[in-house]
């Protein structure tokens, strides 16, 4: 029930995701608008997604640097000692998969890159607050 109510809390807190996303968001939404579209089916646009993505994500890890200490889901259970360092790696690992495969799977909707953009980041967002929110119920 504790575990529950903090990962609630910790989704709460996605107004302050919009600091991580909002770099990816003008670099893609820029050429968005430039162009008057951003068609998956451009080479820039997959170009100008993967570098969004990747700002998005290095500003993720800047914002919340405890992603490269604390071990996830320790707050709510005792994890061995032994999976401390693959819990790590794993968990931020697996929020960017599945927000790209949410955001794939939404993709076959719409060709646009600021789309998949926004899915993936909305995902991606959502799950690590919920994960690594409860860092932040330390500080507020």
């Amino acid at each position: 029930m504790n575990g529950g109510i903090e990962v609630i809390a910790g989704m709460l807190f996605f107004p302050l995701a919009c600091v991580w996303l909002v770099p990816g968001f003008l670099i893609i939404g820029l050429y968005h608008f430039w162009k008057g579209e951003s068609d998956m089916k451009e080479p820039a646009t997959i170009i100008l997604l993967v570098i969004s993505i990747a700002v998005s994500q290095a500003m993720k890890f800047m914002f919340l640097p405890t992603i490269m200490t604390y071990v996830p889901f320790s707050a709510w259970l005792d994890i061995p000692t032994g999976w401390h360092s693959a819990m790590i790696v794993i968990v931020p690992g697996l929020t960017t998969v599945i927000g790209l495969l949410f955001a794939w799977f939404m993709h076959k909707r719409t060709e646009s890159g600021l789309a998949f953009f926004f899915w993936f980041t909305a995902i991606d967002a959502i799950l690590t607050l919920a994960i690594y929110g409860v860092n932040f119920l330390g500080v507020f």
